[in-house]
């Protein structure tokens, strides 16, 4: 759901370009509704295509999947100058394999978000009202149980075609 908000969120400030790189095709056919104008698998962006936007690599990359592959390919994608935004990496991993010459050379900016303040929040709460008739984040919560189902409802939440699973008390 991180992914997808992040998209719908990116799309309201306007790019000139939003693409969404997802594993899992189901996940991917969503990104659309949520304001991509492309959608592709991990690894199969081609920054060498004719598209002169994509020659350079882009401005932003949010990274929302936490995932080491994710962030490395970040650092292929984004351009010279550019900014990476690491969000999704909030459980231990492993160490990834970074070339630390690669973010020098690009003159890169690297940031990483983690939890939020009481404004942010607002402004979080504020964006779904204003978009609600725009992007389907209604959609996104696909079932809802009573805490009396919580077995069913982490079973459920296993599936990554249910985006998120309510549980209510």
């Amino acid at each position: 759901m991180l992914g997808l908000t992040a998209c719908a969120f990116a799309k309201s400030l306007k790019p000139r370009n939003l693409v969404c790189i997802e594993l899992d095709p189901y996940r991917r056919s969503l990104a659309d509704q949520f304001g991509a104008n492309s959608t592709i698998a991990p690894n199969k962006l081609d920054l060498k295509s004719s598209d002169p936007d994509l020659q350079i690599g882009f401005d932003v990359v949010l990274e929302c999947s936490g995932t080491n592959d994710g962030a490395l390919e970040a650092l292929e994608l984004v351009r010279i100058g550019g900014r990476i935004v690491l969000v999704g990496a909030v459980f231990p991993s492993q160490p990834a394999p970074i070339v630390i010459e690669n973010i020098v050379r690009k003159q890169l900016t690297i940031q990483g978000v983690h939890n939020y303040q009481i404004k942010d929040l607002i402004c979080a709460v504020d964006f779904i009202q204003k978009y609600s008739d725009e992007f389907p984040f209604e959609s996104l919560v696909t079932h809802s149980f009573g805490l009396h189902q919580i077995d069913q409802a982490i079973r459920f939440a296993q599936d990554s075609r249910n985006i998120r699973v309510a549980i209510r008390p």
